[in-house]
């Protein structure tokens, strides 16, 4: 028996305490990415409807009008969810390893705990 079962029994307390941090920070991060989501698709909308009102009788297509819609977009909103979509995802990550090592540590005092019936 390599390691103090006492021991990957507190590493098991950390881990389970630094999922349940990044699962609150992943919980505010995600209200905050659906509202730049929001934010930035409603400006997205009110520009293809001004483009679309603008070039009447003959507006772009759908495709141009989008492209057309990005470019006049104000920066703050595009900005805003790139950056809060990029949280997101690196608190998902975080997570995913933060899981991930908490189930080895569990493999591995499930393995000291047979190893001490199998020496007792």
């Amino acid at each position: 028996m390599d390691r103090n079962p006492a021991i990957v029994l507190e590493e098991i307390a950390q881990a389970r305490e630094e999922l349940k941090n990044y699962a609150a920070q992943y919980s505010v991060a995600r209200k905050r990415a659906v509202k730049s989501e929001l934010a930035y698709e409603r400006a997205m909308a009110q520009e293809i409807t001004r483009i679309y009102n603008d070039t009447q009788p003959k507006p772009p297509a759908e495709d141009i009008r989008k492209a057309m819609a990005h470019d006049r977009l104000r920066e703050k909103e595009w900005e805003n969810y790139l950056i809060d979509r990029a949280e997101l995802d690196s608190l998902d990550r975080l997570l995913k390893t933060a899981a991930a090592s908490l189930s080895s540590l569990q493999s591995e005092l499930g393995q000291l705990r047979d190893e001490l019936k199998f020496t007792s």
